[in-house]
């Protein structure tokens, strides 16, 4: 699972990547699942919320590539991120990790 990402503001087309591991430690089934990210600041409400791609979904695989936009209006600092697993009459939450938004050099 996804310990923390980071990304410099103002980057695009970056690829981060994470495989979702079940708890007995095997990797997770995302076969006929919709898989978001979604950004929060503990008092702020959800900031962004990006479906990502399953690369492998037997292997638990998928990734995000950072769009143009997709941090423009999310200033810099430290959030809090989890990926959504969604199926039919199903949806489960990773566990929180964070996203750290820096400024570029």
């Amino acid at each position: 699972m996804v310990v923390s990402w980071t990304l410099k503001k103002g980057d695009y087309g970056v690829v981060k990547e994470a495989r979702i591991i079940s708890s007995d430690g095997t990797p997770r089934d995302l076969t006929g699942m919709t898989v978001k990210l979604k950004v929060w600041r503990v008092v702020e409400n959800l900031l962004l919320i990006k479906t990502l791609e399953v690369t492998e979904p037997t292997d638990g695989k998928v990734k995000w590539t950072v769009a143009q936009n997709d941090l423009a209006n999310i200033p810099l600092g430290v959030y809090s991120a989890e990926i959504e697993l969604i199926a039919s009459g199903y949806v489960e939450s990773t566990e929180t990790f964070q996203l750290n938004i820096m400024e570029s050099g």
